[in-house]
């Protein structure tokens, strides 16, 4: 018979008895007597009904009528087909064959975690109608009845478990049997302190921010007034394992960020001859000065990421991410600024200050193709070279109209030291 699981149902009538002889039907599955477990009407009329839904093997259907006994053998035709291959899916990319591992991460949670798995088989001819096919056998672990997963389709999903490291089976193909199974293992995030900043590296961008206390020499040059320079810096790195979005596999993830920073904002009153007092001609009269002074207006930062990653089948890490830089700006600048007396009236003033050193700062890491690492900043202040020139009259009389210039500061090297 053609097996149809849309049509299980099947009467069978028993012909050409004597009336009125009692009539007992026996249904026999590999010669054990099963016939309560697939009857659907009484076994003691002229025909009995049957489910054949769950029949599978040498099967054999007997009626006894009086003395006589009439048997027949049944034969399911079923479907033939080669089981090729099984997959198992847990992402659009994530897929694993048969004989092969399917790694799933399980992220740190208070609750339990499943993760959807889709197994399916793959047959020559690659499309059969499954409701003509009876021998495929889906368990888990171990082939005993309570591991039964599913009969006779040829896809299921599991909702698997965190922890629960399984190995998904089935059992099929027509008329050659094959078993197939694909493991499924779970890997904790396991996410730790890592130092993914080389220490190369570290050890220069600290010495780099420690440098901007170099600043302190115009201090000391001009006079007492001393700035407070606290570089801030910070270092992280994490370790952890991630899914592999295109594979079965597990990437070991490295992540490591750099955080620096230094803001310096002060300015330096100069003492004489930087200063000048106003002073009218001939009388020997002061109405004022000019202030001069140096501002100090700077700030700096290093910041990125650097990320390595290294499939759990792989040897080496290979880097996705790099773009730890350091940047800088702002300038030491000469001005100047003039005071008066209230009472001095009609005063004119045009008198101008210049002088600028920039602040130059540039350095990126490198990691060459031989590993190693390459960090070379390069920090500094350019001269400075400071003065003002103009005139400053008080009614018809000048008093001033002249012009000062002054080395004032040497380049100033942040890094590398001299």
């Amino acid at each position: 018979m053609a097996y149809d699981r849309a049509q299980s149902n099947y009467a069978f009538f028993l012909k050409e008895y004597q009336e009125g002889v009692a009539i007992r039907w026996t249904f026999l599955e590999e010669g054990s007597d099963l016939t309560n477990d697939f009857i659907i009407d009484t076994r003691d009329k002229d025909f009995i009904m049957l489910n054949m839904d769950k029949a599978s093997g040498a099967l054999e259907l007997k009626a006894k009528y009086g003395e006589k006994e009439i048997a027949v053998k049944l034969v399911w035709d079923f479907v033939e087909y080669e089981f090729t291959e099984l997959s198992a899916k847990h992402k659009t990319n994530r897929i694993a064959k048969s004989g092969e591992v399917l790694y799933l991460v399980d992220p740190p949670s208070v609750t339990n975690t499943y993760k959807e798995v889709r197994y399916g088989i793959t047959t020559n001819p690659k499309t059969i109608d499954e409701s003509k096919i009876r021998n495929i056998k889906w368990y888990k672990d171990e082939n005993r009845p309570e591991n039964q997963l599913a009969i006779n389709t040829t896809e299921i999903t599991r909702n698997i478990k965190e922890d629960d490291n399984t190995t998904t089976y089935v059992y099929a193909g027509n008329p050659d049997n094959l078993t197939k199974g694909i493991e499924v293992k779970w890997v904790d995030e396991k996410r730790i302190k890592y130092e993914v900043i080389p220490s190369a590296v570290q050890f220069t961008a600290e010495k780099v921010f420690d440098g901007f206390k170099t600043i302190k020499t115009i201090t000391d040059k001009f006079g007492k007034y001393a700035p407070k320079i606290e570089p801030r810096i910070k270092f992280t790195g994490t370790q952890f394992n991630e899914e592999d979005e295109d594979s079965r596999f597990y990437n070991i993830i490295q992540e490591g960020s750099v955080d620096a920073s230094v803001r310096v904002f002060y300015d330096i009153p100069l003492p004489p001859p930087y200063s000048i007092n106003l002073t009218v001609p001939y009388i020997n009269y002061t109405i004022g000065e000019i202030g001069a002074y140096v501002l100090v207006l700077t700030e700096a930062g290093m910041s990125g990421g650097l990320r390595k990653e290294k499939r759990n089948d792989k040897q080496n890490f290979i880097r996705t991410q790099n773009n730890i830089a350091l940047r800088g700006s702002g300038s030491i600048e000469f001005g100047a600024r003039i005071n008066v007396l209230p009472e001095v009236k009609a005063v004119v003033i045009d008198v101008k200050a210049y002088g600028k050193a920039k602040l130059s700062a540039s350095g990126k890491v490198v990691f060459n193709t031989n590993g190693s690492t390459e960090f070379a900043p390069r920090v500094y202040f350019d001269p400075l070279v400071g003065g003002f020139k103009g005139k400053i009259k008080a009614g018809k009389v000048t008093i001033f109209n002249q012009k000062f210039e002054w080395q004032l500061i040497e380049r100033i090297r942040i890094y590398p030291p001299k």
